[in-house]
């Protein structure tokens, strides 16, 4: 048990009570360990732009899920901008925060959407930088959804040749050679 006085930090949460009208009010702050370094997926390696972000929006996310004060929600979106700026992603954190705001507020109070539910279909390719971002969002328009994997793993990496096939199976060929003086080659020998 810890004991934190008016001040405590609970997971990723920084809750503090402050006097307000002589009454005591929590206020929520977001908890970071002095240690973290923002390091996330890089913007040079070759991951979807949308696994590279995903430490954006999710403190994106955080940030609008939790009641935070002005003066808050300002040291979060430096925050933000500066694990943008570490990782070299090129994202307008502004405008991203905007986007998922308006998002979740229309999914919470906009009209229920009754749009005709059609077969979301699944395509498996690998992810080859940019041009797969934009082939999925063209897909994306004709209902198919696309789940990317890596072509280079740690498996193919490893093998540094192509593998044997077992003998007996199909592309195995047997060859005897003959021993006989005067005879180079023969495929069915004594």
């Amino acid at each position: 048990m810890e004991v934190g006085g008016d001040h405590i930090n609970f997971l990723d949460l920084s809750i503090s009570l402050e006097e307000c009208n002589n009454v005591l009010a929590p206020s929520f702050g977001i908890f970071r360990k002095p240690t973290i370094t923002g390091l996330s997926i890089h913007s040079f390696s070759l991951h979807p732009l949308i696994h590279k972000s995903a430490c954006l929006t999710s403190a994106i996310h955080r940030m609008l899920a939790i009641p935070l004060s002005p003066a808050a929600r300002l040291a979060e979106t430096a925050i933000i901008k500066q694990i943008a700026a570490v990782n070299h992603l090129d994202i307008n954190v502004d405008q991203l925060i905007r986007r998922i705001s308006a998002r979740s507020l229309l999914a919470e109070n906009g009209p229920p959407v009754s749009t005709p539910q059609r077969d979301v279909r699944w395509l498996r390719l690998p992810y080859l930088g940019k041009s797969s971002d934009r082939l999925a969002s063209l897909l994306k328009r004709y209902n198919y959804r696309v789940g990317f994997y890596s072509p280079l793993t740690l498996g193919n990496l490893v093998r540094l040749k192509d593998p044997t096939p077992p003998p007996g199976s199909l592309g195995h060929l047997r060859i005897e050679v003959c021993r006989m003086p005067g005879c180079i080659h023969r495929p069915n020998g004594p």
